[in-house]
């Protein structure tokens, strides 16, 4: 009978560890469905890490979104190239030069108006120098000249305050290079929009 109960108690003991075992896989199982994939968990690592060396040195920050915004305009206007000239055109059937930033900017919350002149008078001036993506650009009408009649935005800053540029040409949405005589010889100035 001693035997017996060994043998009982014994087998309750088995029974009692694999019950235990068999919780254990279904609790960490479970824990592994409910955690982040491993990916998951390197990006908020990764992002605590910034906070932190952001925290300790303040002018190490990622972009600003200043110059996120640049970029996304960019990005944005060139998905018009090809897009026909139309005189008053404020849409993706015809843009003229004023109406295309209009529409562009229009996207990301800015509000400029429909004429170039205008849309000169309303942003921040730039030297040549300071330019980025995303600025606008204006040009005279004729060679030489101070009659604002055209802008565009800037694609790409090359050396020497050259840059290229995307508009409403009469060919339609193109990029083009200020070191082009025709746009180089109208060249008036730069300019960056203001919240």
């Amino acid at each position: 009978m001693n035997g017996a109960c060994k043998m009982k108690r014994g087998h309750a003991i088995l029974v009692g560890l694999l019950l235990l075992c068999g919780l254990y896989t279904v609790a960490r199982n479970r824990a592994e469905r409910l955690a982040p994939p491993a990916s998951v968990q390197t990006a908020q690592i990764d992002n605590l890490l910034d906070d932190e060396a952001r925290l300790e040195d303040p002018d190490a920050t990622a972009p600003s979104a200043a110059a996120l915004t640049a970029q996304q305009i960019v990005d944005y206007a060139r998905n018009y190239l090809g897009k026909p000239y139309k005189y008053g055109g404020m849409t993706p059937d015809g843009f003229d030069c004023s109406g295309y930033t209009c529409y562009v900017f229009s996207h990301f919350g800015y509000r400029l108006p429909h004429r170039s002149l205008w849309q000169y008078e309303q942003v921040e001036k730039l030297d040549a120098d300071d330019l980025r993506p995303g600025d606008l650009v204006f040009f005279a009408g004729s060679k030489g000249g101070n009659d604002i009649n055209h802008v565009g935005i800037v694609t790409t800053v090359l050396p020497r305050g050259e840059f290229e540029f995307i508009h409403a040409a009469s060919t339609g949405i193109v990029i083009s290079s200020s070191r082009q005589n025709y746009y180089a010889e109208r060249y008036i100035g730069a300019g960056r929009m203001l919240k």
